[in-house]
């Protein structure tokens, strides 16, 4: 249950740093996966699964969102740069990966900062 709970915090906070992307850096959803990792207590490896879970979620719902927004202009562009035949799927998950790893080890090092704060 502390893992379900973990990931929809990691998802909460991430979408609330997203509200605010335009004033802060792409980064800060790395702030919210650290404080879930801070407030929920696991081990280093259900912090990172919850982490990179919830983030990698999130991501490629408001990447899809925002493809689907933009009828896959950019998401086709970006994937012909890259080497994956122009696929949108492909850059999203790509993307949502990134992300995803991010997310992983900021809740990692936000469980691993618990015990030492105690």
């Amino acid at each position: 249950m502390k893992f379900v709970i973990a990931i929809v915090l990691v998802v909460i906070m991430g979408y609330a740093a997203f509200l605010f992307a335009n004033e802060t850096p792409w980064w800060l959803f790395g702030l919210g996966a650290l404080l879930a990792g801070l407030l929920v207590p696991q081990t280093g490896w259900q912090n990172w699964l919850a982490g990179f879970l919830g983030i990698f979620i999130l991501w490629m719902f408001l990447t899809w969102k925002t493809d689907v927004a933009n009828n896959h202009i950019l998401s086709i562009k970006m994937a012909t740069l890259l080497p994956l035949s122009g696929s949108p799927a492909a850059i999203m998950i790509v993307s949502a990966f990134i992300g995803g790893l991010v997310g992983g080890f900021a809740a990692m090092t936000g469980g691993y900062i618990r015990p030492a704060s105690k």
